[in-house]
């Protein structure tokens, strides 16, 4: 079966670095490879099956969140891909760092 592309808006990425940033500080760079494979897995298997998520029409009707350990992972089914639009932290407000207009396209 063919892998689902997924990719990773700004926002995500900036997510990505400080979770890259925060995990080698804190527990070393084993630790973020070891985690950093994890969160690969995951984000690709979502890709697959993004409807393992749970849905969150409030916001567009193919706007998703997953958790994932101690963090959530927010992302946008679309036609041929998944748009990773966030990887915040359990404690931090979605409404305050994800919903941006770009993000919801259908393409």
């Amino acid at each position: 079966m063919a892998k689902t592309p997924f990719l990773l808006r700004g926002h995500a990425r900036a997510d990505l670095v400080a979770i890259r940033k925060y995990t080698i500080e804190t527990w070393g760079n084993d630790q973020w490879l070891s985690y950093k494979k994890i969160l690969l897995q995951k984000l690709q298997s979502l890709a697959d099956h993004p409807e393992i998520g749970i849905q969150l029409k409030d916001v567009a009707d193919n706007a998703y969140r997953f958790p994932l350990k101690d963090q959530v992972v927010y992302y946008l089914k679309r036609k041929s891909d998944v748009v990773i639009v966030g990887i915040l932290s359990n404690s931090m407000a979605p409404e305050q760092h994800l919903l941006r207009q770009q993000d919801l396209t259908q393409d």
